[in-house]
């Protein structure tokens, strides 16, 4: 049909999230050897335009909510300056040992909730 599979844009906000934390200095990597886990509990998607095979799309990142074991990361798709689809995921912190909720480190989602820009 040449419309972007609907399974591939989670790996899409996987991609943009990755590289929104690494704007921050927060390596996904370096919180695991730490022994902390952010779990993907929830998504949601809603499509509201398609995206053909090969157009060219930039997703906006941004932290819309914060609790003391869980985070909320908010996404758009734009392409050609329209918005085709708004999204977000939400994450809960777990000990990588025991899976269980951990509180998030104060210092960790000060660094995801801040402005790089902005330093």
């Amino acid at each position: 049909m040449g419309v972007a599979y609907y399974g591939t844009y989670p790996t899409w906000l996987e991609i943009a999230r990755t590289e929104y934390c690494r704007e921050r200095g927060v390596d996904y990597r370096e919180i695991e050897r730490e022994g902390t886990g952010l779990v993907v509990a929830e998504v949601w998607v809603r499509y509201r335009r398609p995206v053909q095979y090969d157009d060219e799309i930039i997703i906006s990142v941004w932290v819309s909510e914060t609790g003391r074991r869980t985070m909320t990361f908010c996404y758009e798709i734009h392409k050609d300056g329209e918005l085709c689809s708004e999204a977000y995921t939400k994450h809960v912190f777990v000990d990588m040992m025991s899976k269980r909720p951990v509180a998030a480190a104060p210092d960790l989602v000060n660094r995801l909730t801040s402005n790089p820009e902005a330093d």
